[in-house]
């Protein structure tokens, strides 16, 4: 979706968005991937990674955040990716992604909407279109307690 980046990057949103597995990022982190040498951790055991990425669909390359998983007795890891324009730590910038909420949801459901109406004809779109500029600005008070983490002047620097 990268008109979403764009419309965020815009804006001067943060965000932090769950990016599918690919050959290009699991190549990437392919030196976390390997088992780990020794006998099984009794406990999970989690690294994180960072790296710049650049989708084909991308006009310029995003910070992507890994997250690899070893779980006692999987053989496998379980890894996961986010796009994200926060300047925190990878691990700091997954324990925000993972408390998301529905945010997501709700997110998806706009996106979703907006495409409907894009094959509804130009007319409808733009009906959107206004419909959520209305509902953007209403939003741009002073932010909600939810909300304040992601002000810039709280964001804890980034190492």
């Amino acid at each position: 979706m990268p008109e979403l980046y764009k419309t965020l990057e815009t804006a001067g949103d943060f965000y932090a968005i769950r990016l599918r597995a690919n050959r290009v990022l699991q190549g990437r982190i392919a030196h976390l991937l390997k088992r780990p040498v020794g006998r099984p951790p009794k406990g999970v055991k989690r690294v994180y990674s960072d790296f710049e990425y650049q989708a084909v669909s991308w006009d310029k390359p995003r910070r992507v955040v890994a997250k690899v998983e070893w779980h006692p007795g999987e053989l496998f890891p379980r890894v996961g990716f986010v796009v994200t324009s926060l300047p925190m730590e990878p691990d700091w910038i997954i324990r925000f992604h993972n408390q998301r909420g529905t945010a997501e949801q709700h997110l998806l459901a706009h996106i979703n909407v907006r495409c409907q109406a894009t094959y509804q004809g130009r007319q409808a779109r733009n009906q959107l279109d206004a419909v959520v500029l209305q509902g953007q600005g209403a939003e741009r008070g002073p932010p909600s307690a939810a909300r304040t983490g992601l002000q810039s002047r709280s964001l804890p620097a980034r190492h």
